[in-house]
């Protein structure tokens, strides 16, 4: 289970926030919880957009995968 938080650190409102992640090669998606609606293609794991996020504001995901081999697995998680 990984899981994903974001944090308004700044001091104005944030629009528009957009989250996905990459599964490793490895790993197969399984589900997906949160602030937002979560669903996946493949190895990509999509984040619905948020809206604004509020000063000092934390929303958080988590995304359950399993594990199909042994190795070092890392998710990459990207925010724009």
């Amino acid at each position: 289970v990984y899981e994903i938080a974001v944090k308004n650190q700044g001091t104005e409102r944030d629009t528009g926030i957009q989250l996905t992640a990459t599964l490793p090669e490895s790993m197969e998606f399984v589900r997906g919880d949160g602030e937002t609606e979560v669903s996946n293609e493949g190895k990509t794991v999509n984040f619905g957009q948020l809206k604004e996020l509020a000063p000092g504001d934390v929303v958080s995901w988590t995304i359950t995968a399993k594990a199909n081999s042994a190795d070092k697995a890392r998710l990459k998680v990207e925010l724009k």
